[in-house]
């Protein structure tokens, strides 16, 4: 990996920090307090779970199970009642009131940097994924590697009955351009987690910071805007999608393990299933001296048959 064990997991800090530099609040602290302060014990009910969508109204976000306030909460109510909407069933939840927290030190970052909020969120998603995967490959037994093999040629066959069994012809292509592989298969280890970020940074600011300054200039036509017209709701809906993609592979990779192709080339493997698995002429362009390996899919706890890899 050289250079790249260094500067692939740089990039994710300084994209991180500059994405919670370039969605921060534009209003000073004095600014938020003194607003807040002088406002009514409605306007502070609907607004004290906002750090979410950057201050976004009430009737424009989301929470993260599609929560809304049942009614106005008084400050000094102990606990704030909402409705939660899951899968077409809503209820209702009791969590204690924040209000109370709302000019402390941690909730005045938290509302000049509300992408912070995001950055926490997406920690505990990454990290909640990669304990489970890091679980399933210090786990690894043999007879899980040959089912992972059984299932990949489980797969070739059903392709090769539908006629759409292209790999092998698509790797050899690429493999006549020396120049070209070693990129595709760095993109296609970058992109997972540097990319993915890139992406929620970017649609958090066109979702919700671009709404925000709108919503600040005066004289601006009633309805324009110049980010999404969709608003937080957007964005909290593609996060949502992202975090539940990222359970139903954990799931499925765990409870229906499948070998890439580049690794039915494992020259070690012993069997019928290895010597058939091998005459396909597949070639492993990520593992080895001249492989094009990543930080993020060259280590201890990477599980290789848990995930879709570069063939």
């Amino acid at each position: 990996m050289g250079a790249g064990a260094v500067i692939e997991p740089l990039v994710v800090i300084v994209l991180l920090f500059g994405g919670t530099w370039i969605n921060r609040s534009v209003a000073s602290f004095s600014t938020r307090r003194y607003s807040r302060r002088n406002s009514n014990d409605l306007q502070r009910a609907t607004s004290s779970d906002s750090l979410e969508s950057g201050y976004s109204s009430q009737s424009t976000k989301d929470g993260l199970l599609g929560s809304r306030s049942r009614s106005p909460q008084s400050p000094e109510e102990r606990w704030h009642k909402r409705q939660v909407g899951l899968l077409g069933l809503n209820f209702e939840v009791s969590s204690p009131n924040t209000i109370v927290f709302q000019d402390r030190s941690l909730s005045r970052l938290l509302r000049k940097f509300p992408f912070l909020v995001e950055c926490w969120y997406w920690a505990l998603v990454y990290w909640t994924y990669q304990l489970g995967r890091a679980f399933t490959a210090v786990t690894l037994k043999d007879d899980t590697v040959e089912v992972a093999r059984r299932h990949a040629l489980q797969l070739i066959v059903i392709e090769e009955n539908l006629g759409i069994f292209w790999e092998t012809l698509i790797q050899r292509r690429f493999l006549r351009q020396p120049l070209v592989m070693p990129w595709i298969n760095w993109i296609y280890s970058f992109i997972h987690i540097p990319g993915t970020i890139a992406f929620l940074v970017w649609l958090y600011y066109y979702t919700t910071v671009r709404n925000r300054i709108d919503e600040a200039q005066p004289g601006k036509p009633r309805g324009a805007v110049s980010g999404s017209p969709a608003g937080p709701l957007l964005y909290q809906a593609r996060r949502r999608t992202l975090a539940v993609c990222n359970l139903l592979a954990f799931v499925v990779f765990t409870l229906w393990p499948c070998m890439p192709p580049r690794l039915l080339s494992d020259p070690t493997a012993d069997g019928e299933e290895a010597d058939l698995g091998r005459s396909y002429g597949f070639v492993d362009t990520v593992h080895g001296i001249n492989g094009s390996g990543s930080v993020w899919t060259e280590n201890r706890f990477c599980n290789q048959y848990g995930k879709s890899c570069p063939t």
